[in-house]
């Protein structure tokens, strides 16, 4: 509670006057560890780690996925192949959320091939561990891997949700080539799934096409999805045409924003 209130010197006085020991002591230690990360305190909560570990004490999948995302905010990979060593002594380079993990931390480290082979590696793969090993792909701009992976996870059957398939589109006008030809194949499957209802979906489909240069694809999406406008569709619409040279459409839209009382909305 008091970590996620901010007050992080509370809670460390709390932990340290814990008596604990065993299951109940790590389950503490587990707390102040993400109470240190939420709050950006990352090297301490890495001593922390530290301190657990040398004692004796197991550390549980909690403990190794806190770690991990202290590492990767860090990008402090000597460390973090330091965790890996003990995930798989621990035997947990099966366990699907701890390895989800470590893929984020070698793509933050720009080890974009050990990710790939963690990833590939994995037994189970859900729809969350795929959509989510896509977006990091696309965060740290690994656009050409992303669009790949995406048409992998469709192959095999597993369904994206609306989230993901934003996040594709918005590396679509990154990639080179032909980006609008990528970004029409992912617009019909959202056509044929029922996404193109979304709001973000709507947006996302916009900002694609005003960045591939296809800004009368952008107007004509906008125009038909009057029931959807909200303040990011709006800005997409305003800053595609500043983008592709109608300045003038740009200022009317703003003008039809402020009119229609979107910003208002929750």
């Amino acid at each position: 509670m008091y970590s996620k209130c901010g007050s992080i010197g509370e809670a460390k006085k709390l932990y340290d006057g814990y008596r604990g020991t065993g299951f109940q002591l790590l389950a503490v230690s587990n707390s102040m560890i993400s109470g240190f990360s939420s709050n950006n305190h990352n090297i301490p909560a890495l001593n922390l780690l530290s301190k657990i570990h040398r004692s004796g004490l197991v550390l549980d999948e909690f403990t190794l996925s806190s770690g991990l995302k202290v590492c990767s905010k860090l990008q402090n990979l000597r460390f973090g192949i330091q965790m890996h060593g003990i995930i798989v002594v621990y035997g947990y380079h099966l366990d699907h959320i701890v390895e989800s993990v470590l893929v984020d931390l070698y793509l933050n480290c720009g080890s974009f091939n050990k990710a790939m082979a963690i990833f590939t590696g994995l037994p189970h793969k859900d729809v969350v561990t795929w959509c989510g090993f896509i977006s990091g792909c696309i965060q740290y701009g690994l656009n050409h891997s992303a669009f790949y992976l995406f048409k992998v996870m469709l192959e095999l059957g597993i369904k994206p949700d609306h989230f993901v398939l934003s996040s594709v589109l918005k590396s679509c006008s990154n990639l080179a080539g032909s980006p609008h030809s990528h970004g029409k194949q992912i617009h019909g499957y959202t056509v044929k799934k029922g996404f193109e209802i979304e709001s973000a979906m709507t947006t996302s489909l916009i900002d694609m096409y005003s960045k591939c240069g296809e800004i009368d694809s952008s107007l004509t999406l906008f125009r038909a999805a009057n029931g959807v406008l909200d303040t990011l569709c709006w800005t997409a619409i305003i800053a595609g045409c500043g983008q592709n040279g109608k300045e003038e459409e740009a200022i009317g839209y703003f003008g039809e924003m402020l009119s229609s009382g979107v910003q208002d909305r929750k």
